[in-house]
């Protein structure tokens, strides 16, 4: 502006060279002085024509245009009590000194200075700001409607003051760690500008800070902020998501408004009330991220015109969602859950029955737990709450997950084993609730370590190729398979001894009148004993004669052919639980005459 007002001048005052006679009235009453200025001026003196020739030289070689706007440029004074300001011909400005800045109430460019509209000395024709370290705060006006580009602001700076940036073509800012406030509309219609780092330690934004930075896409809110000004990110449609730092208790009206490109949102759990207009065309809205419970959010009162914020989806920050049990040993129980993204930590609660009371277990600070000292065979229900450490020291409670029910493998009982053939013994026992299988282990007495034999998915299970005459010990134990591919075991059952004794009896005979008596050894274990019989002269088949029971160990077969050989064989037998029956070998055959 004021390059423009010097040039104006410069070409009405060549201008004049070329006035005739008649027009230098008219010269006079324009540039007309007062007595007070030169009271000795004379119509004659205004205007004759060797004084404009000397005025047409002065401006083009005595003073170019650029040359005196670069003077203009150049100077320096104070701006605040222990500030001083600078600025040299390039149009670098210098802040140095201690303490606060002044501060302004309007921008340069408006003009009309007065006491009551005060602008900043070095005007508008800055290119470049450097602010010593020692300077605490940046007056209000300071750089607004400058071209300035980019400023790094010292570590001593607490304050940036009202319109200090305000419509400048500032691209680049960095902050000290020592910014306390940032006063309303400090950046307000800063269009270039697409980032800020705002430091930790900042506690309070003024309304309409940022208002219509419609480049600004990033602005990390830093902890430590008490305070959001209404209208603060007003217009701010480049950005995308913001997080509202744990303590804010209002967002102002027209906040994020028209901020078209917001997506995610994050509020804490402080938030008491959202007001009127505060989300007003934020169309892209989709989620929002809240530390608390879905209790807590239902009571956030949301003013009128927020309809992006009462549409999008809420992720509740103290929800853990479901929970899921598996037994992990004979006695343990591990339980896993969602995490709350905004937890501290959770609380772990058990009961002993489906409709019993829930007792605290313990506190974690993961979402995995292993809970011990369990027993055997034993149902149990578990849930989980988060929970968020609050600065004050109290403790704000998510909600209930759902319940489940962890079964932890039990003890198998009614264990028993018989044999089921010369060289196999049979296992039973009673099945275990709850379980994926079993394992088999067996050693030789004698040789203590016990070994594993083979895995069950029934309550009964064969085990073969055993050598007669030796005697075995059993154990079983229940599992589970687990989802991530490993296994519960339950503990171990009773030891129970089998002897494969052998199974072939030692047959007499003695004959008689058409009748032959059998007599025989014990066999192990039996349950009674077959009579096959075979007449001398037939071929040499056998044909059953009879059963005998477990305690009997003779038998006479009567009505033979008289004076005939017969042949005989024997073999014992065992009945089995499940209703079949396994079988000895035969005896050696045995054959006597009948008489008559």
């Amino acid at each position: 502006m004021r390059k423009l007002t010097a040039l104006l001048l410069a070409l009405l005052l060549l201008g004049a060279a070329a006035c005739a006679e008649e027009e230098l009235p008219a010269v006079e009453e324009t540039f007309a002085l007062t007595a007070e200025e030169a009271p000795e001026a004379s119509e004659e003196a205004l205007c004759p024509e060797e004084a404009v020739e000397g005025i047409e030289a002065a401006v083009p070689e005595e003073l170019p245009i650029a040359v005196e706007a670069a003077a203009e440029n150049a100077g320096s004074g104070t701006c605040g009590e222990n500030l001083r300001w600078t600025l040299d011909a390039d149009g670098l400005l210098t802040i140095s000194g201690t303490g606060p800045m002044e501060d302004y109430n309007c921008s340069p460019y408006w003009g009309n200075e007065s006491e009551l509209n005060r602008a900043c000395p070095w005007g508008m024709n800055i290119t470049a700001v450097v602010v010593e370290e020692g300077v605490t705060s940046i007056g209000s006006y300071a750089f607004c409607d400058s071209n300035l580009d980019s400023i790094t602001l010292p570590a001593t700076l607490t304050r940036i003051g009202e319109s200090a940036f305000a419509s400048s073509t500032l691209s680049s800012i960095t902050i000290g760690e020592g910014l306390e406030t940032i006063a309303s509309n400090a950046f307000e219609q800063c269009m270039r500008l697409t980032a800020i780092e705002l430091p930790e330690g900042l506690t309070a934004i003024g309304s309409s800070a940022f208002r219509n930075c419609v480049n600004l896409a990033e602005a990390a809110i830093p902890a430590t902020v008490a305070a959001i000004g209404e209208g603060a990110f007003y217009g701010c449609r480049s950005l995308s998501a913001i997080v509202i730092p744990d303590g804010i208790t209002e967002i102002g009206r027209e906040t994020f408004y028209s901020a078209g490109s917001l997506t995610t949102i994050t509020l804490p759990d402080s938030l008491v009330s959202v007001s009127g207009y505060a989300f007003t065309y934020c169309t892209r809205l989709s989620e929002v991220y809240y530390q608390g419970s879905r209790a807590s959010w239902q009571q956030v009162a949301i003013g009128w015109d927020n309809d992006p914020l009462k549409t999008a989806k809420v992720i509740y920050g103290l929800e853990t969602g479901g929970i899921a049990g598996q037994p992990v040993d004979t006695n343990a129980a591990r339980l896993t859950w969602a995490r709350a993204w905004s937890a501290d930590g959770y609380q772990l609660f058990r009961a002993e029955q489906e409709d019993g009371a829930f007792t605290w277990i313990k506190n974690c600070t993961t979402a995995v737990v292993n809970n011990y000292s369990l027993n055997p065979g034993a149902d149990y229900w578990y849930r989980v709450r988060p929970y968020r450490d609050r600065a004050d020291g109290s403790r704000l409670y998510g909600e209930y997950s759902d319940t489940v029910r962890v079964h932890i493998p039990g003890r198998i009982e009614s264990f028993t084993v018989t044999g089921k053939d010369t060289n196999c013994a049979f296992l039973r026992w009673d099945s275990v609730a709850g379980c994926t299988g079993y394992q088999v282990f067996r050693t030789v007495a004698g040789s203590g370590e016990y070994t594993w034999v083979k895995n069950a998915t029934t309550a009964q299970v064969a085990n073969y190729c055993l050598q007669p005459g030796t005697t075995y010990y059993y154990k079983i134990r229940a599992y589970v398979d687990l989802p991530d591919g490993k296994r519960a075991y339950g503990p171990y059952s009773d030891g129970v001894k089998f002897s494969v004794q052998p199974q072939t009896v030692l047959l007499k005979l003695a004959g008689g009148d058409r009748r032959i008596t059998l007599s025989w050894s014990p066999a192990a274990q039996a349950s009674g004993y077959q009579v096959f019989c075979a007449e001398a002269g037939t071929g040499g088949t056998y044909t059953w004669r009879r059963n005998v029971p477990a305690g009997q160990l003779a038998v006479t077969i009567g009505a033979l052919k008289a004076n005939t050989d017969y042949w005989f064989i024997v073999r014992s037998y065992v009945d089995l639980p499940d209703g079949g029956r396994y079988w000895g070998q035969y005896s050696e055959p045995k054959h006597a005459w009948t008489r008559k």
